[in-house]
């Protein structure tokens, strides 16, 4: 993933406060993916050639040495690492064709799988770019049906796509299966899928080691005084901002505050600016889809300095209890020191509960986006005080 500047137009359906910029393309800042598909897809290896197979899509002709995936949950019955292989394969039209390395065996540690976790095995093969291959994962067990484990990867649409080409059907992030020890593969493909990671000898790595993609919790949402978002460093260049998008659903009904429903911008603990605020946003309810809300600064354009940390959050509903919140999505990554993937401008999850603020979440990162001056996106780089800029 790449930390860079974009152009994009936005994907919102409601703008509060900058009416001369809601239609216009704009420059920003963040991650906001396009209508995203919520949840995860699972692959249980439970019967005798039962294999799901992931794409690889090289960016650059390189020499593959790990592959990562993650289990939906403990394995069922008795599974030995040996026993759960991966192979490389080549492909014949869209679907994977035949071995051209492995089998592997899972390499993680020694022994018998006995926990939900990632796992990794260490393939060697020089892949050329422009050239589609396939990672095969079989359960070679003896009796599948009792001793399997099942893949967990992020449902369709869910991430960008990417890989060595924008073809619909190169590149990383494709999934499909077959039950018949790949005589026949899947029909209609899962495309832009997370879940799988992709390491080269060169030190580069490629794919999303997305563990879960889920509604945030219930406990961990807008209630209260309660403030949810997202802690990040901007760019090595002053920035101007007009505003914020975040995507939001809702669980039940909640309360807005007397002034509404709003964002709030942080530098630290020190507040540099607030939205406009609405009324409750007419948005769907949890498991319905999200609603990408715009909301400008209610007191003008900001200048932030170049490198500075910041905190955006949503705030606004009084609720006493978490039954009534404002919520919204959450990618959970990889937490393994060795396979952490580069995530936008360093995001992480933030908590504001019972006047506290808590510390960021360095696993969890959620979509959000810092609207700036289409203007002047990017103003002197000479060193000045956050503040507002003008009006």
């Amino acid at each position: 993933m790449k930390q860079l500047r974009t152009l994009a137009l936005l994907v919102v359906s409601l703008a509060v406060g900058g009416p001369a910029y809601a239609q216009n393309v704009v420059e920003s800042i963040g991650w906001l993916p396009a209508n995203p598909s919520i949840g995860t897809g699972t692959q249980t290896m439970n019967a005798t050639g039962l294999w799901p197979a992931f794409a690889i899509g090289p960016a650059k002709t390189k020499t593959i040495n790990e592959f990562r995936a993650y289990l939906h949950a403990v394995p069922t019955g008795t599974l030995a690492e040996s026993e759960v292989t991966l192979d490389i394969y080549s492909t014949t039209g869209v679907n994977p064709n035949a071995s051209v390395a492995g089998p592997y065996g899972e390499s993680d540690s020694s022994g018998n799988i006995t926990t939900q976790r990632w796992l990794s095995w260490a393939p060697s093969y020089a892949m050329t770019s422009g050239v589609q291959y396939w990672a095969v994962i079989k359960n070679t067990n003896a009796a599948p049906t009792l001793h399997y484990p099942t893949i967990r990867y992020t449902g369709s649409d869910s991430v960008p796509k990417n890989g060595g080409s924008t073809s619909a059907s190169y590149g990383n992030g494709h999934k499909t299966a077959t039950a018949d020890s790949g005589t026949n593969w899947a029909t209609g493909e899962a495309t832009r899928v997370g879940g799988y990671r992709i390491g080269y000898t060169d030190g580069s790595y490629e794919g999303w080691p997305i563990e879960n993609l889920t509604a945030s919790a219930q406990a961990d949402s807008v209630f209260n005084s309660s403030k949810y978002g997202v802690e990040f460093t901007t760019p090595a260049v002053k920035i101007k901002t007009l505003g914020a998008t975040m995507y939001v659903a809702k669980t039940g009904t909640p309360t807005p505050t007397a002034n509404g429903f709003y964002y709030e911008l942080y530098s630290g603990a020190t507040l540099l600016a607030t939205s406009y605020k609405i009324e409750e946003p007419a948005v769907p309810t949890t498991g319905n889809g999200y609603q990408a809300i715009t909301l400008y600064w209610d007191d003008g354009a900001h200048e932030i300095n170049a490198s500075t940390s910041l905190r955006l959050v949503m705030v606004g509903a009084t609720n006493a209890t978490n039954a009534n919140c404002y919520r919204t999505y959450e990618y959970q990554w990889d937490s393994d020191s060795n396979s952490q993937a580069l995530k936008p401008y360093g995001a992480s999850r933030i908590l504001y509960q019972s006047g506290a603020w808590g510390s960021p979440t360095t696993t969890i990162v959620i979509p959000f986006q810092l609207e700036l001056d289409p203007t002047t996106p990017f103003p002197s780089t000479t060193s000045g005080s956050v503040g507002i800029i003008g009006g």
